[in-house]
């Protein structure tokens, strides 16, 4: 058997933060002979989900997703002191004689969907039933799939990433994660459907992504409009102009823009805490306004034949985007109109929100 050398030079402990937050504490590494334990103390209000991630180049990225666990990791953690983890990294492929971290995070325990037919929501996943509606120059027919509720908030990022790109214009647990490109929440999506032993959709040798896997991706453009329209629960009125309304003064109750954002300088000026507008007819906020959200498609002109789940075209030089944000005037915040930019792209004003499959 192979003498392992220390492995692990430094432990992180990183909680997923929200009202009642679980916390790890009193970590303690002891390296043997072809195995690591890590003993841990755990307090939450219940169970909560407990994950490894190790780095091997100091730090700079936690990429490497350990599979060969047993013991208090996973979903389902009961909290307590002297929780222990059993990991044997010669079967992850890991070799002795080099120096890795690691990192254990703790948070709130995912609801993974098992009957999805009738459920309206599955934890921060809105369940939005499929159906068929004109983009504007044809029918498009959608299948169900889940949707976050909310855009994806820097707490959540940091949580799978191990970091938090954004500044200056409203940083906090609740506030949207923005600064991050195309690429930057492919891979987020990749991570956490890793961590929640999920299959990636995403080939980040082409960056192709696969529908039929069951782990996280962006929304296609058309799912993303039908969801920000309310799909089949629009008003009797029609159409929605904007997420959640069709009428352009009702706005300010549905989305942070330029009209209720504050002047450039102010603290109020930047991005807002997620889910203190009003949500759609489908219970998801900030469909319009806060951050533009990426979505998966290329940019390009929509078919004039009906269609059943398009994924828009197969290659291109911008991804979509959709939703308008914080400083952009109603007419940026209405549900046709279309952003796009290149995929490595970032800014102050772009974000995101995922999906999966039922």
């Amino acid at each position: 058997m192979k003498k392992y050398l220390l492995l692990i030079s430094l432990v992180f402990a990183i909680s997923f933060v929200y009202a009642a937050s679980p916390v790890i504490s009193n970590i303690q590494v002891t390296p043997q002979s072809g195995n690591v334990e890590i003993v841990y103390d755990l307090q939450a209000d219940g169970q909560c989900q407990v994950i490894v991630l190790v780095s091997q180049d100091n730090g700079a990225n936690y990429d490497i997703y350990p599979t060969a666990l047993s013991g208090h990791v996973g979903n389902e953690v009961s909290p307590g002191i002297d929780k222990v983890i059993n990991w044997t990294p010669s079967e992850d492929g890991i070799t002795s004689g080099n120096q890795y971290k690691i990192k254990l995070i703790a948070r709130d325990n995912p609801l993974v969907p098992t009957n999805p037919l009738g459920a309206e929501e599955v934890e921060s996943l809105v369940y939005i039933t499929g159906g068929t509606f004109n983009n504007g120059t044809a029918d498009v027919t959608l299948s169900d799939f889940y949707m976050s509720k909310n855009e994806v908030t820097q707490a959540e990022y940091e949580a799978v990433i191990g970091s938090n790109p954004a500044n200056d214009y409203g940083v906090g647990i609740d506030y949207p994660v923005y600064y991050v490109t195309w690429y930057n929440a492919v891979e987020y999506c990749n991570t956490r459907s890793l961590q929640e032993g999920l299959t990636p959709c995403y080939d980040t040798s082409d960056w192709s992504c696969d529908f039929t896997a069951n782990g996280y991706r962006l929304p296609t453009e058309m799912e993303w409009m039908y969801a920000a329209k309310g799909g089949n629960q629009e008003p009797a009125s029609g159409y929605n102009q904007y997420s959640g309304t069709n009428i352009e003064s009702e706005l300010t109750n549905y989305a942070w823009y330029s009209t209720n954002n504050g002047s450039y300088g102010t603290p109020q000026y930047g991005t807002k805490v997620v889910g203190t507008k009003l949500p759609n007819q489908l219970g998801l906020y900030d469909m319009s306004g806060n951050v533009w959200e990426w979505c998966n498609d290329w940019n390009g002109s929509y078919s004039s034949s009906a269609q059943t789940n398009p994924t828009g075209p197969s290659s291109g030089y911008y991804r979509i985007l959709g939703g308008g944000c914080w400083f952009y005037g109603s007419s940026g915040c209405r549900v046709a109109n279309r952003g796009y930019h290149d995929p490595a792209f970032n800014f102050y004003d772009i974000g995101f929100r995922i999906v999966r499959k039922p």
